[in-house]
């Protein structure tokens, strides 16, 4: 028996080093849509869960300029 399930609550966080500047939001597994609970597998799967969040979450850029 896995000692996860759907209601096992993950937390997401980021930030910039910067006060006030820090973002978390905690999920269940079930919430983020997870009906088997392999436990080899589960620390890969949240990583990539991670990874989208933390592409949704952040804005940033670069640019190129002229001289």
């Amino acid at each position: 028996m896995s000692k996860y399930n759907a209601n096992t609550k993950v937390t997401f966080s980021v930030s910039t080093g910067y006060v006030g500047c820090r973002k978390t939001e905690t999920f269940t597994l079930g919430e983020l849509g997870y009906e088997d609970f392999d436990e080899e597998l589960m620390e890969s799967w949240v990583q990539q869960d991670y990874e989208q969040w933390l592409f949704d979450n952040i804005d940033g850029g670069w640019s190129l300029e002229d001289d």
